[in-house]
């Protein structure tokens, strides 16, 4: 396991089952495909074109999964950062609405969010990220709202004559 703690607390950890799902689709919505990319890319990666050249890489889940678990903030490099912070500094980009896509996409959308700001708090010096993340992007995990439970409707009891 790595020892750094985000500025939020810690790093997600990211669950194979989620990889499993996340390479299973066929056709992802539009923010899928810009949390797997910005994952990708911030280890490493090149030429992720289109969804099928994402996948590839997907279907090498254990040593995918292996690689975003251990992986440590100090390592993304500075282009990284500024290609995945048009990402993560989108309206767009935040838990929730990732969660409501995906919510095999959601860890490792909160993974991006934790390392980006990680590597961003190491390197004070990069401006592609100057503020710190607001609440809603990462900090504690996304919790589900609340909802009134419906009414339950008691019925006349049935009548035997």
């Amino acid at each position: 396991m790595r020892s750094e703690v985000s500025p939020q607390g810690r790093i997600q950890i990211v669950e194979r089952g989620d990889l499993v799902t996340l390479k299973s689709l066929n056709a992802p919505p539009h923010l899928i495909k810009i949390v797997v990319e910005s994952a990708l890319i911030l280890l490493g990666f090149e030429n992720l074109d289109n969804w099928a050249e994402m996948r590839k890489v997907l279907k090498q889940t254990n040593d995918l999964e292996r690689a975003l678990n251990l992986f440590s903030a100090d390592k993304v490099s500075s282009e990284a950062i500024e290609r995945v912070a048009p990402f993560v500094t989108s309206p767009e980009f935040n838990i929730h609405s990732i969660r409501c896509k995906s919510s095999a996409a959601a860890s490792l959308g909160q993974w991006v969010i934790d390392i980006i700001y990680a590597a961003a708090s190491i390197n004070q010096n990069n401006a592609a990220l100057n503020t710190s993340p607001p609440a809603t992007r990462a900090g504690a995990e996304y919790t589900r709202p609340v909802t009134a439970q419906p009414k339950r409707v008691a019925r006349k009891p049935k009548v035997v004559k």
